[in-house]
């Protein structure tokens, strides 16, 4: 605010915040977007990701494309609406929860290992999916490395988001228009 910033998009990811900051900096003036996250507060608006048609347009593609046992990984840091909504969206085109695997937020730091030994338990325990969607493109590029170094390239994966990795690898991606959105 000192530094003369009188629009600002917050996205806070993990962290939370006081109302009562956001109602402060309002009557200073400031205009405050939270951005994936669903708050409600007369102080501040919200950009919210179409989660359930990114989830359901990768859902179709697969389903086309003659997969019938689609699996779903995401984060399990359900303050994030993107997370909710799109795992919710993925239970509701199932009618299960059985194929819903998720990592944990706290273990991003090392998301390539721990998408490799998600897949090593899921291997080890179940018949894998044909498919997996990924709730991110990080997850979706982890568990697709994680895939091919135990020879499993068959296994179809799709994410949300794209990234200049997710084409090398050959991921199925569901590109937001963030602008769009916004």
């Amino acid at each position: 605010f000192q530094k003369n910033i009188r629009n600002v998009v917050l996205w806070l990811e993990d962290m939370t915040i006081d109302s009562e900051y956001i109602g402060r900096l309002r009557g200073l003036g400031m205009n405050v977007v939270f951005f994936d996250i669903c708050l409600q507060s007369p102080y501040a608006d919200c950009v919210d990701l179409d989660n359930h048609h990114a989830i359901e347009t990768l859902y179709t593609f697969l389903k086309a494309k003659g997969y019938e046992e689609i699996g779903y990984i995401g984060w399990d840091n359900y303050s994030l609406s993107s997370v909710r909504e799109r795992e919710n969206t993925y239970s509701e085109l199932v009618s299960r929860k059985s194929r819903i695997r998720t990592i944990s937020w706290q273990c991003k730091e090392n998301l390539i290992e721990n998408a490799g030994k998600l897949v090593l338990e899921e291997l080890k325990n179940h018949k894998p999916p044909e498919a997996v969607i990924c709730s991110d493109g990080e997850i979706g590029i982890a568990v697709k490395k994680a895939l091919r170094s135990q020879g499993m390239d068959n296994i179809a994966v799709a994410s949300v988001d794209d990234f200049p990795e997710s084409r090398e690898l050959g991921l199925s991606v569901y590109a937001q228009s963030f602008e769009l959105l916004a």
